[in-house]
């Protein structure tokens, strides 16, 4: 049931519908590389993944030999089950737990439940249409509600034998077929009678004149021309009784306001503005308003795009082609489509450190100075700091260590600055021992958190910069927090302010929020794992517990702050961390947490976090009392946060807080660590820095292949 609730397709679904579904669902397991489902087989079961991940290679022609990825929450064998179609081999990318429900099992269900299993077949269709394969695919391009939205505005049709589907000059559409043919014709040997739209010859006569026949659970309409509106060129005969699903175009356009094209045009540029450092941190609100403001230019092959030296005005994003960037004549990189160019110049206000060049014919799309600074410059402070750090320039050997700020079993953390740098930049360099990361058994867990580090940046998570490795060690470079962690300020602070309160809460849910719309569970929150710079900015560090699944089921995290579904060991989904901040929200506001205080037995620990009742003391405002209950809810489902870090944020005891100011890194911290406290604990240099650093070469033996990555 959590699952479902989870789950986008199936968390709309009535309480009864999940149970029904639920109550006739299997769990399967497959090992990595096994087969989940065998090629050119009817199906006879679907299976809905829970985790893990799989793929189903796709041979035909038209599909170009492409392989597709079914993440969790995706329904894999829904077209052999649904339209009674063979289906293409899949298999597991990794251990996969699913779902498994058979097709006997299909008439016992609501409406509502088919049209949710329906949907997931269209979808599955709509992934596998040709397309050139240089070109994105556009039905992953439109968000999940788009492509919900664009399927329910589908027509069902039932067709006569020698019936016409469409003709030439019809509107642009896509068919599903669901029973039947449908025979695809340039033109027709005789022509239709004024009100006769039977074609008058058999089903063989039919199928020798056709140019391709389209069978039971396949798709037709072309897809440029139909995300173009272009009319239909070709007739389409039933051959037999035909049932279809079918989508105009017309209709599309009218349910989205706006032409497909343009849509997913827009959509794509909103995915790929959502990865650019730049605009990270751009509420969806802002993010609209930058697709809306970037205007398109072409540049011809050849043309001058910025020159160096000149002023800065503009930032490019390179939509198409490839641009050559020179300084002083030397070629420094090459761009392509979706690189961009611009925006140190406009930050910093300095002037063109190069020149860009269009190789062959360009199209970028180009925001002004002032829009941009509209847009960025409440950030403008914290992009530019940020800026001044990520230098993917460094190497180890740039290095010199200034202090050790700490050690541990897996090896110890050094502040560094790059060396013979004026006001240079000031870094943590973590350096972690191989041969423990072996013997400890957490090479899963410092691949995770390598993998979540490069893909993060947000002002509430701790800035990462690159990784570097020799023979014996892997090396962390990240931003330097030097205020200490959340466990040292909130017993350093004593009572928090409502604002102190406010704060740490809502910058760890501007954290956890990143992470979870990026599929990423924390599993781990604890006042620990959260680190302030010496400005008493809070922000979130060790991702090596994080998991990239809807749902998981192993127990994982810190004993006080794990959430009561985790203990039950039946699985969970990244409500769980909610909860956890439940836990820290409840030590800022009261004081210890909120069950099984000073226990030190782990299983009566566990006995109050399932059953104990929450408790206030009367000083506990309502509102602090509601959202706090809210966190701590033990129905997943119903927990504050499981539809979304919105819940949390417009909860009333949040009034009046500035999240737009908390999310650009320009809210002032309510609360500065004590810098000279901090670095009393720290120890002197140990030494020039390459004194540690292995300079051998090597290869990595067996069962040091994880290091790869680094």
């Amino acid at each position: 049931m959590e699952f479902f609730q989870a789950c986008q397709d199936f968390r709309y679904l009535k309480e009864d519908d999940q149970k029904s579904l639920a109550a006739v669902c299997t769990s399967k397991t497959f090992e990595d590389g096994s087969i989940v489902l065998k090629d050119e087989e009817v199906g006879e079961c679907m299976l809905i993944v829970i985790s893990g991940r799989v793929a189903a290679a796709e041979s035909t022609a038209d599909a170009f030999d492409r392989v597709s990825y079914g993440k969790p929450g995706s329904v894999i064998g829904s077209v052999g089950v649904i339209y009674n179609k063979q289906q293409a081999k899949a298999f597991a990318k990794g251990p996969v737990e699913c779902l498994c429900l058979n097709k006997a099992a299909l008439s016992g269900f609501s409406p509502s439940v088919l049209d949710v299993l329906r949907r997931a077949a269209f979808k599955a269709i709509l992934h596998s249409l040709p397309r050139n394969p240089l070109d994105p695919e556009p039905w992953r391009i439109l968000s999940e509600q788009q492509v919900n939205l664009l399927i329910s505005r589908t027509e069902d049709g039932t067709f006569e034998p020698g019936e016409i589907i469409f003709a030439p000059q019809d509107g642009a559409q896509l068919i599903v077929v669901i029973s039947g043919q449908v025979a695809i014709m340039q033109g027709l040997a005789k022509t239709r009678e004024e009100d006769d739209l039977v074609f008058a010859a058999d089903d063989v006569d039919i199928i020798k004149q056709s140019d391709k026949v389209v069978e039971a659970g396949h798709c037709y309409g072309k897809q440029p021309e139909f995300l173009e509106g272009v009319s239909m060129s070709t007739f389409g005969i039933a051959i037999g009784k035909v049932r279809l699903h079918r989508i105009l175009h017309s209709n599309v356009q009218e349910l989205l306001g706006d032409s497909l094209m343009e849509v997913m045009r827009c959509a794509e540029i909103k995915r790929v503005l959502s990865d650019i450092f730049l605009f990270k941190n751009l509420n969806e609100e802002q993010i609209d308003r930058t697709v809306r403001e970037l205007e398109q230019q072409i540049f011809a092959a050849g043309e001058i795009i910025v020159q160096q030296d000149d002023p800065a005005r503009h930032f490019y994003l390179i939509q198409r082609g490839t641009v050559v960037v020179r300084k002083d004549g030397k070629v420094l990189r090459t761009l392509g489509r979706w690189d961009y160019f611009g925006e140190r110049g406009l930050l910093l206000q300095e002037r063109r450190s190069a020149t860009c060049q269009a190789l062959d014919e360009c199209i970028c799309l180009v925001l002004d100075a002032d829009e941009f600074f509209q847009i960025v410059g409440h950030f403008k402070d914290e992009l530019e700091r940020r800026m001044q750090l990520q230098d993917l320039n460094l190497s180890i050997s740039d290095l010199q260590c200034t202090a050790v700020v700490g050690r541990g079993t897996f090896g110890v953390v050094r502040l560094v600055t790059p060396k013979g740098k004026k006001d240079a930049p000031e870094y943590a360099l973590k350096c972690v021992k191989k041969a423990q990361v072996v013997k400890g058994r957490q090479e899963k867990a410092i691949i995770m958190e390598r993998e979540v580090n490069a893909q993060c940046y947000h002002p509430c998570i701790v800035q990462f910069i690159k990784t570097f490795q020799d023979k014996y060690n892997v090396y962390f470079l990240t931003e330097f927090l030097g205020g200490g962690d959340l466990f040292y300020a909130i017993r350093a602070i004593g009572a928090l302010t409502k604002l102190q309160s406010q704060f740490f809460t809502g910058s760890i849910a501007l954290g956890i929020e990143y992470l979870h719309g990026r599929g990423i569970m924390y599993r781990d929150l604890k006042p620990e794992n959260v680190l302030l710079d010496f400005a008493g900015r809070a922000k979130l560090v060790d991702f090596g517990c994080c998991k990239k699944e809807i749902r998981a089921s192993t127990l994982v995290g810190t004993p006080e702050y794990l959430a009561p579904e985790v203990i039950k060991g039946k699985g969970y989904t990244k409500s769980i961390d909610w909860w956890s901040l439940g836990v820290m929200l409840y030590e800022f506001v009261v004081g210890p947490i909120p069950f099984g205080a000073g226990e030190e037995d782990q299983m009566r620990l566990f006995a109050a976090i399932s059953e104990a009742p929450l408790k206030f003391p009367n000083y506990v405002a309502e509102d602090a009392i509601q959202v706090l209950s809210g966190l701590l809810e033990r129905r997943p489902e119903r927990r504050l946060g499981s539809s979304g870090a919105k819940e949390i944020k417009k909860h009333l005891w949040f009034k009046g807080f500035d999240w737009d100011a908390l999310a650009g890194g320009f809210f002032p911290p309510p609360w500065q660590p004590d810098a000279q406290a901090q670095m009393k604990n720290w120890e002197e240099p140990d030494g020039d820095l390459m004194d540690h650093v292995s300079t051998e070469t090597f290869t990595f033996a067996k069962g040091m292949e994880w290091a790869k990555i680094f």
